[in-house]
């Protein structure tokens, strides 16, 4: 059996999963208390209380840190990426330290190297927050930016996805 943490950093809370391979073992939302929070200056200066969050729960359960075989986190706010798995590096943790966008899923990245390191496990990241299933694919609407531009791209993605014979809604 291959064990798996996941590790998904939210605005109030941190949600862990252990897996053994497909079957989940212990599921669980850690809720951080807003007057806790309010102790720090940023999402950025919670990252140690998190993560002492992370592993005191896995004490409490009982779950034998060494027993993981690899820790994936939420991805943070990165550069547009296809979705997926991505393997965390120092060149990843560095753009989300310093990503001026407060997303607390770019703790997620640190929190699962950083846990990773203490067992001995890979870490990686599961489709950050900045997915764009469109790479590859330039308009002018996704040139222009703004917020009406991207809802027609999404409306030109549809039509394209229909002309390809695939129903609205499908993964196109």
């Amino acid at each position: 059996m291959f064990r798996i943490l996941a590790i998904n950093p939210g605005s109030s809370s941190t949600k862990i999963a252990l897996y053994d391979d497909e079957k989940l073992l212990v599921s669980t939302n850690i809720r951080h208390p807003q007057s806790e929070l309010d102790l720090f200056y940023s999402l950025k200066d919670q990252y140690e209380y998190r993560k002492q969050a992370i592993l005191n729960t896995l004490m409490e359960h009982k779950l034998p840190l060494e027993t993981i075989g690899a820790i994936v986190g939420r991805g943070g706010v990165l550069n547009p990426v296809q979705s997926g798995a991505y393997k965390i590096n120092e060149t990843m943790l560095a753009a989300l330290r310093n990503n001026s966008k407060a997303n607390a899923a770019n703790l997620g990245a640190q929190l699962a190297a950083d846990v990773g390191k203490e067992v001995g496990a890979p870490a990686y990241i599961y489709d950050s927050v900045s997915v764009d299933e469109m790479l590859g694919f330039v308009t002018a609407d996704r040139l222009a930016g703004g917020r009406e531009d991207k809802h027609r791209t999404c409306a030109k993605q549809q039509g394209s996805g229909e002309k390809m014979g695939r129903r609205k809604g499908e993964v196109i």
